[in-house]
């Protein structure tokens, strides 16, 4: 199989953690009220939740006589599992199979424009000129509903490329897609109280920026074919409007979360908050009611995680907010995602990441059980872009130095101590076929095949595919079409720290370059 045929496939991931002002408990009350009982709430037995991973796969297109390279596109394929979760498995599968023959017949169709450019190959710089890429991520997941947004980006020249995301939401036990209406009591109210909050928070937070006449553009969206473009996550109903619809390119997608704190009323019983077992995205500074921590007597215990921004510098400490406590998890460049996550024995979690700057993420872990907030755990390199959170497992994205640099996956569970256990020994590294992180030897380089001690000769070229971090580095040879394994050291500390060593001698030695970032 050659690289003009490979498709890339490969779960998503990431991870990463530091801090200051970290790891202390906080009390929300010194005795938090008792929660209801299933009998008293009348509540059904918690159910376990559906888990949706991510599968990442890609499609190249080159042109025969010249190999220039026209296009790449990525694309991620969601699947759904689950007892009881077999209708919404499958028509998520069709779904997304759909989606993926649309992409292809896209591509193909790409392909040929790029193919009729005038583009000497001489002058062809080895990118693709052409670009398709399709994420979808996951918003919200419980017995009730399965929510997702998804990101179509492409590229055709120009300045810049155009983008657009969808919300989608299937109706959990049927695989139903649901429409906005399905899930509301009075739709017209809805429709009438949704218009105002939506437009007078876009006045709040976009001012001049906005377009003249925004505030028909925010009407015509119950009128145009599709209805508004929306999804569920932790905190509401997210109505989301692309570039250009109510303000320039410059100003981005502009989501609006109208609250089921404020909108419950007009919300069918099931869809207005996470279920007792589940996980959903929380929106930055929005209000998250814990479905596990509402008592009898008492106001239900309120979350909120946000970023406070330093005017003059930008970024700032990022918090998370329960009840009256508050816990911070140090300064950063910017927050990035926040997931809650009710897990089926009860316990309750806050997932976030935030970046220092330049994809330098750090994920947190926040145990909110029993009323209080507890840092459980926290991980340097790791984050939860292009990841997914399950109640089961979490695929996480972690930055890596072995051989170069590279973007990698791994599960992990929560223990029973709150931290993440890695379940894989060796982390996956995202294919790349762009050539850019080839490794073409100038030596011998000694490896380990099938077992068995061996030397790879001169010329050789080779894609690192894993790592144990830990001193073993999983290769495909492109030459053979074999894999194999490399086993490195790292430096003992000063200057020596950051270099790799093969059998004693720098890893700088065996190659051409080393695609090291930073």
């Amino acid at each position: 199989m050659n690289r003009k045929q490979k498709a890339l496939v490969l779960l998503l991931a990431g991870c990463m953690c530091i801090g200051a002002g970290c790891g202390q408990t906080v009390e929300t009350e010194k005795n938090p009220p008792e929660a209801l009982s299933k009998e008293e709430s009348g509540d059904e037995a918690v159910r376990s939740a559906p888990q949706l991973l991510i599968r990442k796969e890609a499609l190249d297109k080159y042109e025969q006589d010249t190999d220039r390279w026209l296009l790449h596109m990525e694309y991620h394929v969601p699947e759904v599992s689950g007892e009881g979760y077999e209708a919404v498995s499958e028509s998520v599968r069709k779904w997304s199979e759909q989606r993926v023959q649309e992409l292809q017949k896209l591509a193909e169709q790409y392909a040929g424009y790029a193919e009729e450019e005038a583009v000497p190959p001489d002058d062809y710089s080895g990118y693709y000129q052409y670009s398709i890429f399709e994420d979808v991520k996951p918003v919200r997941g419980d017995r009730y509903v399965i929510s997702m947004l998804e990101l179509n980006s492409e590229y055709t020249g120009g300045a810049h490329g155009n983008y657009g995301y969808t919300g989608i939401t299937f109706d959990s036990e049927s695989g139903q897609i649901l429409k906005l209406e399905d899930i509301l009591t009075d739709s017209g109210q809805f429709r009438a109280s949704a218009i105002e909050y939506i437009t007078e928070n876009l006045r709040e937070q976009y001012g001049d920026s906005l377009i003249s006449g925004y505030e028909e553009a925010v009407k015509d969206i119950w009128t145009r074919d599709g209805g508004p473009n929306w999804y569920l996550d932790a905190a509401g109903i997210t109505f989301i409007f692309n570039p250009y619809e109510i303000g320039p390119y410059a100003m981005g997608a502009v989501y609006v979360t109208v609250p089921y704190t404020e909108f419950a009323s007009y919300i069918k019983a099931g869809y207005a908050g996470l279920a007792d077992s589940g996980t959903a995205k929380i929106p930055e500074n929005e209000t998250v009611v814990l479905p596990g921590l509402t008592v009898q007597g008492h106001e239900a215990v309120r979350l909120r995680v946000y970023q406070k921004t330093e005017e003059e510098y930008g970024g700032g400490p990022v918090y998370v907010e329960l009840g009256d406590a508050t816990a911070e998890t140090g300064n950063f460049a910017r927050m990035g995602d926040a997931y809650l996550l009710e897990k089926e024995d009860g316990r309750s979690f806050v997932i976030l990441d935030a970046d220092y700057a330049s994809d330098d993420f750090v994920t947190f872990v926040y145990e909110l059980t029993d009323g209080t907030i507890q840092e459980r755990d926290r991980l340097e390199g790791v984050s939860l872009q292009d990841g997914t959170v399950n109640t089961e497992t979490l695929t996480l994205r972690v930055h890596l130095d072995v051989l170069g640099t590279y973007s990698s996956l791994m599960n992990y569970t929560i223990g029973e101590n709150g931290k993440l256990v890695q379940e894989e020994e060796f982390f996956r590294i995202e294919p790349d076929d762009t050539g850019q992180k080839m490794l073409t030897t100038i030596r011998e380089l000694p490896a380990v095949m099938e077992g068995k001690e061996t030397v790879l000769p001169k010329g050789s070229r080779l894609y690192i595919t894993g790592t144990d971090n830990a001193g073993t580095a999983v290769f495909h040879n492109e030459d053979t079409q074999t894999d194999g394994e490399i086993r490195y050291t790292r430096g003992d500390g000063g200057e020596d720290s950051w270099t790799i060593y093969i059998d004693g001698i720098p890893d700088y030695e065996y190659f051409e370059t080393i695609p090291y970032a930073g």
